[in-house]
């Protein structure tokens, strides 16, 4: 499981510990939490980035690695439902960041 709150805290830690007060980024202040079990989706977007299209700029992920990484973990039909909905989600969000940050190519 993924705890990003903890790796914040880690960092709030380590500032203290060096003395310093840090005025902590935006994307740490407000990173939204997980719900319980919610982990494994971001753990297969994370796993399934790699299998992007890098052609002539940052294609989505492919529906056909979705499908292969609900078969490797076997995964229940809900389940690579479910896993095919928040991948494409999260990735059409991804991909969204990445053209406002760096545009179409």
């Amino acid at each position: 499981m993924i705890d990003f709150k903890g790796n914040e805290q880690n960092i709030i830690k380590q500032a203290g510990r060096m003395g310093r007060e840090i005025e902590l980024p935006e994307r740490i202040v407000n990173s939204p939490e997980l719900l319980f079990g919610s982990d494994i989706w971001l753990n297969a977007f994370l796993d399934l980035d790699s299998n992007r299209n890098l052609g002539f700029g940052i294609g989505p992920i492919p529906f056909n690695s979705i499908i292969e990484y609900g078969k490797f973990f076997h995964f229940s039909e809900r389940q690579n439902q479910d896993l095919v909905y928040y991948v494409r989600r999260m990735d059409a969000e991804y991909l969204k960041k990445m053209t406002n940050k760096y545009g179409n190519h």
